[in-house]
């Protein structure tokens, strides 16, 4: 070898080794960065667990000796709420009610009533009501992570301000302010109240008459544990069916205070103004309510066809409400779904019921935010039929077991909700400081009970602070359309109304007869507007395998978006997509010949 090539070799030897130093020290530098400001991003991270009810919850300790409580997250009003223990009319001599811890003022001595002897009445937005009284007490919770900006688990945290202390397994609070339930118009667990304050003058709802004591996620920023009033929330850890529903569930979600984790996310996180709401009474408006403009629902085959159930240039506020087991959304929405899924009303029962056998047909339901879509599996939509006092469930005539649908009118709330099916597909996040929320589809998770990986374009994994006025990783979807926007309730009707006849059936003795399929084939592929709301367009559908009828193994189903028409089939076989790029190929080498 000669020595100038020597010499070119000796270069390169040299050129390697300064980049591997320069590599090293950068890497060195990094690392002890990182270590020195861990314990400056740590985010609190709340466990939530999801009982066999389907109350998302998070666990905590009142008082003094510690009381073991349950905190339902409720994202659509801002308190804290206990159900009390003594003088309630939910006492039956225990501390538990129906399994729900019930709080002992009198046996906590660091308890303080406010306002003894005043009763507060408290009617919220979505027509639950609570008369309580007010107390202040010591709290603590006690599934706690403390994760800091590098997604790092901190072990050995500890952070502490006067009234409050943070660490790797439980967050700490002196003088929390909260209402003490002395009786309410619905079954319930102590509430944790994520929203924003109320504006409702003269009602006891109204924020401005209670202390900063009474708001969880003011006092974390009065403490400097998060930079603004703000949360995110992740509940896609819930991969409960109509089969598994009462099956407790000790892990499902996180609630993220003060910040935003991109790894709990997929596609795009769509950032949009709080719709505000106008109390039908007052005439009061209140800003901080997790109200979204909701635009065209679609229903999407397991081939990837798509039907709108609703119109073109549909737009309409709809509330999210974590505490709610149902949605309610216009009844012609809920009759061109029903159309589609051939489910059939019965009057009796005031609910719509579908084969349970739907749940596996992969049909889901996309819900359209501007730009960004939403997409709810229709079996997140079922529940079970199953009564537990004769241990049998309804059933069709035809033999196939019967589901709810769980979809309700509008007419019954004076407003769209989308509920529990549609929050544990969603990961959202809000800054009250800025009247703005975010919302993606959540990534679902494995059966460890992590988030899966999904192939993302974006490469930052980092959870980011929530500032005031700024959402990390969110997109602005706003138009001059959704910013005009107010949702003003309208009159409870409490009943479904115009169902066509075709689509009711009778209940007797466990059995639903009557329609149980669609009458409406028209095969339209394409969206337009609707006319009216007696205007039914549907696919035209022969079941798959999946859907076997208990007399013959198979069904023939008009109406449900399930198994489109398929051009390109082989013996009854969907032909694979190489083989449908060479037929075309093989079309067009032969229409050119033709030409020449």
């Amino acid at each position: 070898m000669s020595c100038l090539s020597l010499w070119y070799l000796w270069l390169i030897s040299i050129f390697r080794l300064a980049l591997a130093t320069a590599s090293t020290t950068k890497t060195t530098t990094t690392a002890k960065s990182e270590a020195s400001s861990s314990m400056d991003d740590a985010f609190p991270v709340l466990l939530i667990g999801r009982d066999g009810r389907g109350n998302y919850y998070v666990n905590s300790t009142f008082g003094t000796p510690s009381q073991f409580q349950r905190l339902a997250i409720d994202i659509i009003q801002p308190y804290m709420n206990l159900v009390s223990g003594i003088n309630s009319s939910l006492w039956e001599g225990s501390y538990i009610h129906n399994g729900v811890p019930l709080y002992a003022i009198n046996e906590s001595t660091s308890s303080i009533p406010v306002s003894p002897g005043q009763i507060y009445e408290l009617s919220y937005i979505d027509g639950r009501a609570v008369n309580c009284t007010l107390v202040t007490d010591d709290m603590n919770f006690t599934n706690v992570l403390a994760e800091n900006s590098s997604t790092t688990l901190l072990t050995n945290l500890v952070e502490k301000e006067d009234d409050m202390q943070f660490d790797s397994g439980s967050l700490s609070l002196s003088n929390v302010s909260f209402f003490n339930i002395e009786s309410a118009n619905f079954e319930t667990l102590g509430l944790l109240g994520l929203s924003g304050k109320i504006t409702n003058p003269g009602s006891d709802i109204d924020s401005s008459q209670y202390t900063e004591n009474s708001y969880f996620l003011s006092l974390l920023k009065d403490a400097n544990f998060i930079e603004s009033s703000s949360y995110s929330l992740w509940l896609a850890g819930d991969t409960s069916t109509y089969q598994t529903y009462t099956d407790p569930i000790y892990k499902c979600g996180k609630l993220i205070l003060g910040g935003v984790d991109p790894s709990l996310f997929t596609g795009t996180l769509g950032k949009f103004d709080l719709i505000p709401y106008v109390d039908p009474v007052s005439n009061a408006v209140s800003i901080g309510y997790p109200i979204v403009p909701l635009g065209p629902i679609y229903i999407v085959s397991s081939s990837g066809q798509s039907l709108n159930m609703t119109s073109k240039d549909f737009l309409s506020p709809a509330l999210l409400d974590s505490t709610s087991s149902v949605s309610y959304l216009p009844t012609s929405t809920i009759i061109q779904i029903a159309v589609q899924i051939a489910a059939t009303y019965v009057e009796s029962l005031d609910r719509w019921l579908v084969q349970c056998c739907m749940a596996d047909m992969g049909v889901t339901l996309g819900f359209r935010f501007r730009d960004l879509t939403i997409n709810i599996p229709l079996r997140d939509l079922l529940s079970a039929t199953y009564d537990t006092s004769t241990n049998t469930s309804m059933f069709f005539s035809s033999g196939q077991e019967a589901c709810f649908l769980t979809l309700y009118a509008n007419t019954n709330t004076g407003l769209n909700i989308l509920g529990e099916a549609f929050m544990k597909n969603i990961y959202m996040a809000m800054d009250l400081e800025d009247n703005t929320i975010a919302i993606a589809q959540a990534k679902k998770v494995r059966d460890d009970g992590l988030a899966e990986e999904v192939n993302e374009t974006n490469v930052s994994t980092a959870i980011k602070k929530i500032k005031s006025g700024y959402i990390p990783y969110a997109k602005v979807m706003n138009s001059s359309s959704t910013k005009n926007l107010t949702l003003y309730p309208s009159y409870r009707s409490g009943y479904m109304f115009t169902v066509p006849g075709q689509l009711t059936a009778a209940y007797s003795n466990g059995v639903i007869t009557g329609a149980g399929r669609s009458f409406y084939d028209t095969s339209r592929t394409s969206t337009s507007p609707r006319s009216s709301s007696s205007q039914f367009d549907s696919f035209s559908v022969s079941a798959s395998e999946n859907w076997l009828n208990s007399s013959n193994g198979t069904s023939t189903v008009s109406g449900a978006a399930v198994c489109l028409s398929n051009p390109y089939t082989l013996n009854g076989k969907s032909v694979a997509f190489p083989t449908r790029m060479v037929s075309l190929l093989l079309l067009s080498a032969f229409s050119v010949l033709m030409l020449l």
